[in-house]
C-alpha cells in the first residue's frame, strides 16, 4: 500500500528493526484510516535458497460517511449499551473501613517479573485437545470450546456467542492459515474511585500484569488447536475517556506507557499488541467530520430523546450511577471523609449532609455530563463498527461479558485497573493473585504493601502474620 513508511516491510516487520509487536510497528508505519489485513503469502529468501510463508501486512484504506442515526436506533442501542455495561457494577466496597498497613517490602521488580512469568503459569496446556490433524470447522470448534473455559475465557461465552456462528465465520481464516486475532477495548488507566484504589491513575501494578499474562495464555491456548497462533490487540482507551472521569491525560498517557514497558520486560510483544482506540477515531476524524461529527451529533440529539421516555430516562438514571462509580473521587471528593464520600458517590440528594449537599450536586452535575460523553462515544461506536472496520477479521474480545464478544480471562471480583492486587500467599503463581477493592482488603487486619524496587511502583498486598510478611 502507498504511505507506508518504507523503514517497515510488508512482510512480518522484523523484531530487531525497532520496539513493540509486528502490528504496532506496521500501524504506527502508516496514519491513514484503513482495514488491517494479514496474509500468508509464499516468499522466497535468495540468501538462505529456501521458500517460506510469511504474513502479508496490508492496510485497505475506507472513508467513514457521517451517516446520522436515527431517533429509534439510539433508543435502542442507548439502552442496550447501558444494559450490557452496567448491569450490577459497583456493588463492593466499604465506606468505614480501617486498614493498616504496616510497612512496605521492596523487591526487585526485574527477578519477580522473570520469577513470575517463568513460574507463574499453573494450567495445564497439555489438558487441551490438539486440533493439528483437524478440519477447518472442528479447530473452529475446538478453538469455541477452549474459550468458554473459566481459566482461559469464560463460561458465559457459551451465552453470549453462537457456536455455529462462530464456527462458521472462523473456518475461512483457519482453512487459510491466518493466525487469528482477537480485539478489545481495555487498560484506560487505574482506577480512581476512592474505595476502589488509593493511589494514581499512572500507576499499574501486579493486576494489570496478571491481565496480561492471561491475554498471552489465551493465544497459547489457541495454539494447541491451530498451529499457526493467535494475537490480541488491545485498545487503550485512557486518552479516549480520561476527561470524562476526571483523570489528568498526562496520568493516562503514563499509565499506557507503563502497561507497554510491562507487556515488553515480560516478552509478551509477540502476541500482544497495545494500541490507543483514540487514534482509531483521529484516523477516521478529518475537518472535523466523520467519527468525532457523529459522536458529537448524538450527545447533541441523547438529552432530548432522555426527556421524551420515561423508560430511556430510568435507563439514563442507571448510566449515572455508573459514571459516579467510576469518576475520579480520589481527587473530586478528597475533601471529603470516607462516609460522606460514600453517600454523595451511591446516594441520593437527600442521603447526604447538609453540608455536603453542595458537593453532592457538582458531583452529580459533572457525571451527568460525563455520561451523556460516554454514551456517545459508544453508540459511535457502534454506530459506524469502527473497531470491526479496522479489524475486519478480529475475534471480538471484552472484558466486560456481553452478546457478541468473548470474554477474556476477567477476575471474578474486580477488572485489572479497576482493583489492587492481593494475595493471601506469596503471589508465586497466576491463581494465587486476585484483584480486589481495595477497602475489600480490610478483612486482614494487618496487610503490607509490597513495592518495586527500581519504579517505586506498586506491586500488591499480602497479609502480616505475626508481624512478618508471608
Amino acid at each position: 500500500m502507498s504511505g507506508v513508511n518504507h523503514t517497515f516491510s510488508d512482510l512480518e516487520p522484523n523484531g530487531h528493526i525497532g520496539h513493540g509487536s509486528k502490528i504496532e510497528r506496521y500501524w504506527k508505519s502508516t496514519h491513514s484510516s484503513g482495514a488491517l489485513w494479514r496474509r500468508r503469502v509464499q516468499a522466497f529468501d535468495e540468501v538462505a535458497g529456501m521458500s517460506y510463508f510469511p504474513m502479508l501486512y496490508n492496510f485497505e484504506p475506507f472513508s467513514l460517511e457521517a451517516d446520522s442515526p436515527t431517533d429509534e436506533w439510539m433508543t435502542s442501542q442507548f439502552a442496550s449499551f447501558v444494559r450490557d455495561e452496567f448491569q450490577g457494577s459497583g456493588n463492593v466496597a466499604n465506606p468505614n473501613f480501617e486498614l493498616k498497613i504496616s510497612s512496605r517490602l521492596l523487591i526487585d521488580e526485574t527477578t519477580f517479573l522473570a520469577q513470575f512469568l517463568a513460574e507463574g503459569e499453573d494450567f495445564d496446556f497439555e489438558s487441551l485437545p490438539s486440533g493439528a490433524d483437524s478440519d477447518p470447522q472442528e479447530m473452529a470448534s475446538l478453538i469455541y470450546d477452549i474459550l468458554c473455559i473459566p481459566s482461559i475465557g469464560s463460561p458465559k461465552n457459551k451465552k453470549n456467542v453462537e457456536k455455529a456462528e462462530f464456527v462458521s465465520s472462523l473456518s475461512g481464516a483457519i482453512n487459510r492459515r491466518e493466525r487469528l486475532l482477537f480485539v478489545l477495548p481495555g487498560f484506560p488507566f487505574k482506577d480512581q474511585n476512592r474505595f476502589r484504589v488509593p493511589f494514581s491513575a499512572a500507576y499499574p501494578d501486579l493486576s494489570e500484569i496478571l491481565f496480561l499474562i492471561r491475554l498471552h495464555r489465551v493465544t497459547q491456548a489457541i495454539y494447541h488447536v491451530h498451529p499457526f497462533g493467535a494475537d490480541v490487540v488491545v485498545l487503550s482507551d485512557g486518552s479516549l475517556y480520561s476527561e470524562i472521569f476526571g483523570v489528568p491525560d498526562d496520568m493516562a498517557s503514563e499509565y499506557f506507557r507503563r502497561i507497554i514497558s510491562y507487556r515488553d520486560r515480560l516478552n509478551l510483544q509477540g502476541t500482544i499488541s497495545i494500541l490507543s482506540l483514540k487514534d482509531l477515531i483521529d484516523r477516521c476524524s478529518e475537518d472535523g467530520k466523520g467519527a468525532w461529527h457523529i459522536a458529537d451529533e448524538i450527545r447533541r440529539r441523547l438529552p432530548e430523546l432522555i426527556r421524551k421516555d420515561s423508560e430511556l430516562e430510568n435507563t439514563f438514571e442507571t448510566l449515572i450511577r455508573g459514571m459516579k462509580w467510576n469518576m475520579n473521587s480520589r481527587t473530586m471528593l478528597e475533601s471529603v471523609d470516607s462516609q460522606t464520600a460514600w453517600d454523595i458517590v451511591r446516594g441520593s440528594l437527600a442521603d447526604v449532609a447538609p453540608a455536603a449537599k453542595n458537593a453532592w450536586s457538582e458531583f452529580d452535575h459533572a457525571a451527568r455530563e460525563a455520561a451523556l460523553q460516554y454514551a456517545s462515544m459508544n453508540l459511535m461506536l457502534r454506530r459506524t463498527k469502527l473497531i470491526e472496520r479496522f479489524f475486519p477479521s478480529c475475534i471480538r474480545g471484552t472484558v466486560h461479558p456481553k452478546p457478541g464478544q468473548f470474554a477474556l480471562s476477567s477476575p471474578s471480583t474486580a477488572f485489572s485497573w479497576n482493583g489492587v492486587a492481593w494475595s493471601s500467599v506469596w503471589p508465586a503463581t497466576i491463581s494465587s493473585v486476585e484483584v480486589k477493592p481495595f477497602t475489600l482488603l480490610s478483612t486482614s487486619e494487618e496487610v503490607m504493601s509490597v513495592v518495586f524496587t527500581d519504579s517505586e511502583l506498586p506491586c500488591c498486598y499480602i497479609p502480616v502474620i505475626n508481624n512478618k510478611s508471608l
